[in-house]
């Protein structure tokens, strides 16, 4: 699988960046995603992302 491939079907972002780009290319398209996170990933970090996460509107609004 090449990256061109991984980046059509998912969020590629470094953490900073993670909230904006799940809000760009999945808000109005879809109610869930999946996440993973390396092993030593701070568990802060992750309940901040989670609650940012959680903020991003989630109503599938349909395809175009």
């Amino acid at each position: 699988m090449t990256d061109e491939m991984v980046e059509t079907f998912t969020a590629v972002a470094t953490y900073d960046r993670l909230v904006p780009a799940l809000q760009d290319r999945f808000a109005g398209l879809s109610d869930r995603i999946a996440l993973g996170f390396p092993k030593g990933t701070p568990d802060g970090l992750i309940r901040e992302l989670l609650i940012d996460i959680r903020r991003i509107p989630a109503a599938f609004a349909g395809w175009s």
